[in-house]
Order: structure tokens, then sequence, then C-alpha cells
């Protein structure tokens, strides 16, 4: 068929960004002289897209000349053995008097893009061969090559950029991913997949094909592999790695709570329990871990004092050990303040201060960050001797490859400071101004104080 010059200048100057959005006109019937055409011209020039595209039929959707620009625009169907149908956009010069030949300009758009109707009608531009009949089928394979455990009950195009194409798909075990392809729609390339909850609802890119409480079900039933006797009260989600494994967050009805993890085909993989999981996305938030051991207490004690931490250890959490030896918090029943400690098998400890604490990588729940306040003020002293800082606030903002940064607030009017706690010791070596951290390690100040008006 023949398309009109107003028609495919249309879709010539749309299909390059978003070809749902060609000139719209009533679906085409195939052709068949332009179907034996397309068979014969097809498999050329989806070979020169580099898609590995093994066409099974092809249908010449129309074409145009364009006199000023010296070129012909023509269009593809493609139906491809094992993966997505396609529509194939060839611009190629017809100037016969350039000085060396002009090579062609192909784009690939995927048949679920070109399926949007527009303005109520069919897309001039929508698959209409056999094979493509069901456009969400040819993401099959891309689910396969992803690694991820989908039977697609949905699917629909996002969009594309010159080097990707972006799907949603809707899985009948409830779970929705974003997949990123190539631009070409090869699924023998890497497949990205994205679980549809790392976006959030609303979002400029989110997933509209899954319900949020529904993909959140998942969780229960990691909930009943890791505890049977877990009723959940509630849930969320955590993040995905990228091997594929995600994590979510489990509070059960009995008060207890821990994280799940399942492998990328969404199988039950571990536990973690909330006491260990401070490093993992920030930790439990769904609940309360604050409850101590108090069965060691003495030996913690020993151990802290003979480290010059002096507490007299009325609770403890265990937080992790290695071959190197363990990490606790402490609760103290001498002082306000407790202290995160960092103990090897032999030698003295480090213990760091709860505001400082999550340079380790955990965080203090058995005391507040705020106890450690007059700790943070001689830290300032020690480093700036003339400062009359009397930390009122604090906040832990970050850590490099080598440090921790807590930024403190003054009680008077002098500036704030963001305090530097090398991963190596539990004492502070620095403390910066506001301004000087900003500049020197990208971390500016957030309390409202510290913040600088006009």
């Amino acid at each position: 068929m023949k398309l009109s010059k107003m028609g495919l200048a249309a879709i010539a100057a749309l299909v390059l960004l978003s070809p749902a959005a060609a000139f719209a006109q009533k679906a085409p019937k195939i052709d068949e002289k332009n179907h034996k055409r397309g068979q014969a011209e097809a498999p050329a020039i989806v070979a020169a897209t580099g898609s590995g595209c093994t066409v099974a039929d092809a249908l010449l959707v129309g074409e145009v000349d364009d006199p000023k620009a010296k070129t012909r625009t023509s269009f593809y169907e493609v139906a491809c053995q094992g993966s997505m149908g396609r529509v194939v956009q060839k611009i190629a010069s017809t100037d016969k008097k350039a000085p060396a030949p002009i090579a062609d300009k192909l784009s690939t758009f995927d048949c679920l893009s070109t399926s949007v109707p527009q303005g109520g009608k069919p897309n001039s531009l929508m698959c209409v061969l056999p094979a493509n009949a069901n456009a969400m089928t040819g993401l099959v394979p891309f689910v396969a090559k992803a690694g991820v455990n989908c039977e697609i009950t949905n699917a629909r195009a996002i969009g594309q950029t010159a080097t990707n194409a972006y799907f949603e798909v809707a899985c009948s075990n409830k779970r929705g991913y974003i997949l990123a392809t190539t631009a070409t729609l090869d699924p023998s390339k890497e497949v990205g997949p994205s679980s549809c909850l790392l976006y959030e609802d609303g979002a400029a890119i989110s997933c509209i094909l899954s319900k949020r409480d529904d993909q959140l079900t998942v969780a229960n039933v990691l909930a009943a592999s890791a505890d049977p006797m877990c009723q959940v009260k509630d849930r969320r989600y955590l993040l995905s790695t990228v091997a594929g494994d995600e994590y979510y967050e489990v509070a059960c009805a009995s008060g207890t709570g821990f994280m799940v993890v399942s492998d990328p085909k969404g199988a039950f993989k571990s536990k973690i329990d909330c006491a260990n999981a401070d490093q993992i996305s920030g930790g439990c938030t769904l609940t309360d871990i604050k409850t101590a051991k108090t069965a060691d207490n003495a030996l913690y004690t020993k151990l802290a004092k003979a480290s010059g931490f002096n507490c007299d250890v009325s609770g403890y959490r265990t937080l992790g050990s290695d071959a190197n030896g363990e990490s606790v918090e402490l609760q103290c029943g001498n002082r306000p303040d407790g202290a995160l400690g960092v103990m090897p098998k032999t030698g003295n400890g480090r213990f760091y201060n709860c505001a400082a604490a999550q340079t380790t990588g955990y965080r203090c729940n058995l005391t507040k960050p705020e106890a450690a306040n007059m700790l943070l003020t001689a830290a300032v002293k020690k480093a700036r001797p003339t400062s009359t800082c009397q930390v009122s606030e604090s906040h832990f903002i970050g850590a490099s490859a080598d440090a921790g940064f807590v930024e403190v607030a003054c009680a008077d009017k002098e500036p704030g400071y963001v305090l530097r706690y090398p991963k190596t010791s539990d004492q502070a070596t620095d403390a910066l101004y506001c301004t000087q951290s900003k500049t020197l390690i990208g971390i500016g100040c957030g309390l409202p104080t510290n913040i600088v008006k006009g």
C-alpha cells in the first residue's frame, strides 16, 4: 500500500521518538504485492540493524519520497522466529549526485509500541502480520533471558532511547518488572530486569499494570518459608541486588520481625534477624528491636573497660561476627550514653559513640544518639580549641571508603560542624565547617540551624 505524503511525513518526524504518536488511519489490510516485496527486502535490512532477528515473515507497510531532503523513507513490519515483532524504518538517500554512497539510517520499533491507538483510531504502524497478532508474547524470550520467574499476563511498551527499549510486564505470580532491552530488540543481548517495587506510584517511570500491594504479597509467601509461625502484620520492599536477589522486611503480629531474601526466580533464599540487619538499607523499621540481652553483661563490662570505655553493661545487642571478631551495641548502667563496640578476637576493641556508630555499618537502638552530645562537644573542642560549641543535635550524614561523618549543631550561635571519624579509630580527627564539608567531601549540612538562609 502507499501511505499519503502527509501521513508518512508525520511518522518520519515522530517515529524516532515515539512511534505510538504516528499519524493515525484505518488499520491496513495485507496487500499481497507489498507482502511479497517485504519478504524479499526485509531480511537484508533487518540483518543490517544487528538485531539477530531471523525473519519469519515481512510486509512493506509503506514508503514516501522527500524531494527536498532527497530521501526515501520505508517501513517494514517484520515477524521474527522466537522474538518480538517489530517495525523497521529505513531512510535511504535518493541523491544520485552525491560524491559518495550515503549509508541508510535504520531504526527499530516493537509491535507493542506501534499497537497503541491514536485518537481512538488504529495506529498507522500497527502490526498486522498473523505472527505478530499478540505482540505481548514477543516478550517471552526477553523474560527468559532476564532470568526472572514471570508468566506474562499483561505488558506494555514504555518507550525507547537510541540504545534501549523499555517494557513493563505483569506476571501471574503478582510480580511485575520493567525490562530494558537493546533498541534493536535482540533477545540474545543483555536484558535488564527491575522490580516494579523499585518505582514509586505516580513517578516519572512507574508500573501501572501491577498494584503495589499485590506485588508485596510475595513477602508473605517468603515469610511463611522463613517462619511458619509468623502472622504477617506489615511488610515492605527494601532493595534488589545486581544478582537479582530481593530483600523485604516483615513484621509479625507477635511483635517480632525479620528480613527475607528471595533469589532471582522469586524463591525463598534466606532469613536475616533484625538485630543483624543494620547494614541492609538502614535496617528494620517495622519492628521494635530495642530488646537487650543480659546474660553476658559481666563479660562485656570487662571487655569495654579493658579497652578504655567505662561502661557497666546493663544490656547488649550482638550485631555481627566474623573470623576477625564481633560487633556489639552496649547499654550502660552508669552513664546515659551507650556505644557500639568493634572487638577483635585478640587485643582491645574500639567503641564508637552512638552518633558515630554508623561508621561501622551498624546503628544504636538501645540508646539515642543525643545521649552522646557531651562526647561530641568534646570532639569539637579537641579539633577546634577556640570553639564554644555545645552540641545540641547530631546527624550521621554518610561514609566514605575510610571514614564516617557526623553533622552537629550548636546550642549557641556558633555555626555547626561535620566531624570526621576514621574507620580505624573511634575518635574524631577533624571538625569541618559546613562550607568546608561541602567542598572537601561533597556532603553538606542539613540540620535546621546549620542551613544558611537567603
